[in-house]
């Protein structure tokens, strides 16, 4: 019976999916193949290193090129093929497809010669197991993948360029500085990565479809950055991810059949061909690098109405007489709602507004105590835009409820601090931009004792556009960023919080009166989303 399916596969060309099942060792003698162990790791092109007993007993194979052999590499062994391997009908399998019935163990590694040689065999790379190819392009024969189990890892660790054989993986990890050229489709049933190297197609040729059964993601940036792959396809009802801040560029087309395809933050999708996607691609809010998604709001809902209370309270009203020299603010409890709502369509708003020429009022909300208040450490971002309004202060900072509870102690590990991520200043007469200004506070707010550090290194944000602002914070440092560029870290740990902290937005004015030459009221503050991820 194996005979036909070998044959069959020979005539029909199939080479990934057909798989040809080893049998148990004591039925090696019904049928013409010979099965051959490699009891103890090494030269797989020795041939008193293969025996047709797993335990090392038996007889070797005479040669290595006669027809119909099984050369199966398990019980934790190691093979390395320094030379010309195979023949008509020859199979290796690596590692013990049959839960350990040829030997004690099941997995196995084999790596290939890593030159052009002969090697003409179909592999089966089984559970757990590793194959180290490193063939190299123009090969007389390349071996043909059967099968490889979801947890198999197939390495293209060449040291020149090499071809990836069209074939169903499990794990495919592309590890070559010098590139790999996709021979025909690949599957991907687990996952694809590019520790180094790229993974290249011909002009009609070379497509990757990601089909596993858990989420899956595509590797970013060196591996697709070009116009270098013919066709992606997407058979996953858990959805495939493009890793954020990658460039894909599809040449011919892209094609969802199940799932969905999510784009990372900062990803851009180019199809220079066609493209059939059910549903389309979203933007990933559940993903950051190294980190777990704690809670985020994208600020669904309905108009005028207040943002979600199982995460927003409502915080406090400043008012602010239009006669001020200086920095003071009034604060109250009164009409933040009407300063602080959704717009209906996907965004926060936090609105300051005239008061009829006698005050600027403003208002801001606050993560619902103490639920969602952020816990120790992680990462935090925002996407905000701001109007361009003289002398406006939009801010998005955490707050300890703790920080002036012992003003003396000077001890942010222990009574925390406020950490200004995001105040932004509109253009003033001293200041022609609007810039982030980053401050960390501590020791509350009693002259006396209060201590600040601050920073306004970061770009103009005052174009109208959207910008994220994030704080990464760790018992060591905080790292601030705008629009994903690093600009201020802090490392000195008598500036290091070490307590919650609870969220805040809001709008009011700045530390000069507003110019109202220029000024439209109200001015606004306008949140896309807000996102706090703890660190894996």
């Amino acid at each position: 019976m194996k005979k036909n399916i070998i044959l069959i596969i020979l005539l029909t060309g199939l080479i990934c999916y057909p798989r040809t099942k080893i049998v148990a060792a004591n039925t090696v003698n019904s049928v013409n193949d010979t099965y051959y162990f490699i009891p103890n790791s090494g030269d797989a092109n020795i041939l008193s290193n293969w025996n047709t007993k797993p335990d090392g007993t038996g007889t070797s194979p005479s040669s290595l090129y006669n027809t119909n052999r099984i050369y199966v590499i398990n019980n934790s062994k190691s093979a390395t093929l320094t030379g010309s391997f195979g023949g008509e009908g020859v199979y290796v399998s690596v590692g013990d497809e049959t839960g350990g019935s040829l030997g004690t163990g099941t997995s196995g590694i084999l790596t290939t010669y890593a030159g052009n040689v002969f090697f003409r065999a179909k592999i089966n790379v089984n559970k757990n197991s590793i194959l180290n190819y490193r063939m190299t392009t123009g090969a007389a024969y390349y071996p043909d993948l059967a099968f490889c189990d979801p947890s198999s890892i197939v390495n293209y660790n060449g040291t020149t360029a090499q071809n990836v054989i069209a074939a169903n993986y499990g794990n495919l990890n592309i590890n070559n500085i010098a590139g790999t050229t996709l021979l025909g489709d690949v599957g991907i049933s687990t996952t694809l990565t590019t520790t180094t190297g790229t993974i290249n197609t011909t002009t009609n040729n070379g497509g990757i479809n990601f089909n596993g059964s858990q989420p899956q993601t595509m590797p970013g940036n060196s591996s697709y950055t070009g116009e270098n792959v013919h066709q992606i396809t997407i058979n996953n009802n858990s959805g495939v991810r493009l890793v954020e801040n990658t460039t894909l560029t599809v040449l011919d087309s892209l094609i969802v059949n199940s799932g969905t395809l999510t784009l990372g933050t900062g990803s851009t999708l180019n199809i220079k061909g066609k493209s059939y996607i059910p549903s389309t691609p979203k933007v990933d809010s559940t993903y950051k690098a190294g980190y777990t998604l704690a809670w985020n709001d994208e600020f669904d809902g309905t108009a005028n109405s207040f943002p979600n209370p199982k995460y927003w309270v409502q915080h406090y009203t400043s008012t602010v007489p239009q006669s001020f020299t200086t920095w003071g603010q009034t604060f109250t409890s009164n009409n933040i709602k009407k300063y602080n709502y959704l717009d209906g369509q996907g965004h926060f708003i936090s609105k300051t507004n005239d008061s009829l020429g006698v005050y600027y009022t403003g208002g801001c909300i606050a993560t619902a105590w103490p639920y969602y208040m952020m816990k120790k450490y992680g990462y935090l971002e925002s996407k905000l835009t701001f109007t361009r309004n003289n002398g406006v202060n939009c801010t998005f900072w955490l707050q300890s409820p703790t920080i002036g509870q012992n003003p003396t102690a000077d001890d942010p590990a222990t009574y925390g601090a406020e950490i200004d991520i995001c105040e932004y200043l509109g253009p003033s007469t001293t200041s022609p931009f609007g810039r982030v200004n980053t401050t960390i506070h501590k020791n509350g707010y009693d002259e006396a004792y209060h201590k600040q550090l601050g920073n306004d290194a970061a770009p103009d944000v005052s174009n109208g556009g959207w910008h994220t602002i994030a704080l990464e914070w760790s018992p060591t440092y905080y790292k601030f960023y705008t629009d994903g560029v690093l600009t201020w870290t802090v490392t000195d740990t008598a500036w290091i919080s070490k307590h919650p902290a609870m969220l805040i937005l809001g709008s009011g004015v700045g530390w000069t009166p507003p110019n109202s030459v220029g000024n439209t009221w109200p001015v606004y503050m306008k949140v896309d989303y807000v996102r706090v991820y703890n660190k894996n």
